[in-house]
């Protein structure tokens, strides 16, 4: 079963990866065509939880005893959907897609595909779905008890500013490119 173990976490650390230097190249991109960055020490809060979330659940798994079953397998499917998500929304918004909030003059809207079913569906179809596979993968309740509900509020308040940045309203704490 270690194997197994070592097999999920070598994969899910590889996407994690990915995203995220997808993000970094992204990031440079977003910051030539005028970009600025909004909530920056947040995103970095954001992005440290996340990496501390996968590194408690893998924690957990390897310490813990651990077998294949049927909520194990559940975990995946869900992990499978939200990162197909996320895959899906990074490759619809292109070069805009970033783990940090940024404000881009003249950046198209994205009220198309899933932005106009869901709201905030990379964090909704996305992130929370991510979090809740990676748990129920690696049998990780205690991470998921204590990360889970400080995540969600970091997110709330990522939401609440995003929300007014969308309306336009000026929400602090801005940063331009030299952060």
């Amino acid at each position: 079963m270690r194997i197994f173990v070592f097999f999920l976490i070598v994969i899910t650390a590889f996407v994690r990866l990915f995203f995220l230097l997808r993000s970094i190249k992204n990031e440079k991109s977003i910051r030539k065509l005028g970009g600025v960055e909004y909530a920056k020490e947040l995103s970095n809060l954001l992005i440290v939880f996340h990496v501390i979330f996968y590194l408690f659940a893998y924690y957990e798994a390897l310490n813990e005893y651990y077998s294949f079953d049927f909520w194990v397998g559940i975990g995946i499917v869900v992990y499978t959907f939200s990162v197909v998500v996320l895959f899906f929304l990074s490759r619809e918004l292109g070069v805009y897609w970033s783990m940090r909030l940024f404000k881009v003059p003249n950046m198209p809207s994205s009220d198309y595909g899933l932005f106009k079913k869901v709201k905030y569906p990379m964090y909704v179809l996305g992130t929370i779905p991510e979090l809740i596979g990676i748990s129920l993968m690696f049998k990780a309740e205690k991470t998921f008890a204590i990360l889970f509900p400080l995540y969600m509020v970091l997110l709330g308040i990522r939401i609440f500013i995003e929300e007014n940045l969308i309306k336009g309203k000026n929400v602090g704490n801005k940063r331009d490119e030299k952060g």
